[in-house]
């Protein structure tokens, strides 16, 4: 039986805490706002409300999609028990019914592209229309103000957040888009960001560069084995939207080897071996290499190379 949500009023964001009563549907919103029990009139979301996702298109512009059919659920706080305090969001736990056990046994709100719908602490903590859910967060001691006034300090005069490519330590997940470059954000230190580019997945032909793989995944660094240098290794570690060849498979011998999940990236070197992509961080002084740097120093590896 469908319990009829319809109030937007919560009581907790904490998934150990909920009631029947937080249960929301918002099947089929564009947004929605919500009001915290002891919040006042302060709305979650701001006058935009809180929304699911948007569709770029390159002659209209984007558009924002309403959330799927039967997204009813509860709205928490979720933190992996071995993540950064930094790396904290708000997702949308599916369920069949407004009853508090079946918040187990739900899935989590997906996103077009089939990663979790989420709003990330640090968007929560620097964007004015989360003013109410980052009230919230302090209020339960979901985050600690500290950690809140550090997100602040990071990223407040960031003009656009790198949703799926914010590291907080060396194995944080990113996703990769294997048609386009590896941009991602280091946040690591408290008060500065750092870029990182790379040119992974291009290869160079005859007519210039091209990728030779179309798709998308979510990937994460790993230390090397090597113990005289600092090199980092990128696993594909799912597989978001297919893999696909972007020029003649059957005749493909380019460098870099089909991505495939749960398997490091691989190249192919001249005599056609195959060893896994590398990048040294200590071979070059660019800001890509100084961000990756700052990674592997602060997920306490040290100065020197680390055995894995």
């Amino acid at each position: 039986m469908r319990y009829q949500c319809r109030k937007r009023l919560i009581s907790t964001l904490n998934p150990l805490l909920i009631k029947p009563s937080d249960c929301l549907d918002i099947s089929g919103r564009v947004s929605f706002k919500c009001q915290f029990y002891d919040s006042g009139a302060i709305y979650a979301g701001g006058s935009n409300g809180i929304r699911y996702a948007q569709l770029t298109q390159s002659k209209s512009g984007s558009q924002n999609l309403p959330f799927p059919a039967d997204t009813q659920g509860f709205l928490y706080y979720y933190l992996r028990p071995d993540a950064s305090p930094l790396e904290g969001s708000l997702r949308f736990r599916v369920t069949q019914s407004h009853y508090v056990w079946t918040f187990d046994v739900g899935q989590d709100l997906r996103t077009p592209g089939g990663l979790p719908w989420q709003i990330m602490l640090v968007q929560i903590a620097c964007r004015d229309n989360y003013d109410s859910v980052r009230a919230q967060l302090v209020r339960e001691g979901l985050v600690p103000a500290e950690d809140m006034l550090r997100c602040q300090a990071m990223f407040r005069k960031k003009a656009k957040i790198n949703l799926h490519g914010t590291l907080f330590h060396l194995g944080s997940p990113f996703v990769v888009d294997f048609s386009s470059r590896v941009c991602l954000t280091v946040a690591t230190q408290p008060d500065a960001v750092h870029e990182v580019d790379l040119q992974v997945f291009t290869i160079r032909s005859q007519g210039g560069y091209n990728n030779p793989w179309a798709g998308s995944a979510l990937a994460r660094f790993e230390a090397s084995q090597d113990l005289k240098r600092r090199v980092l290794h990128m696993r594909i570690v799912s597989i978001v939207t297919p893999v696909a060849c972007t020029v003649n498979a059957e005749e493909y011998s380019g460098r870099i080897v089909r991505p495939e999940e749960g398997a490091l990236l691989l190249v192919r070197t001249r005599s056609g071996g195959q060893i896994p992509w590398s990048y040294d961080i200590d071979a070059k002084r660019t800001p890509t290499a100084e961000a990756l740097r700052i990674l592997w120093d602060a997920s306490g590896y040290g100065a020197e190379p680390h055995f894995r």
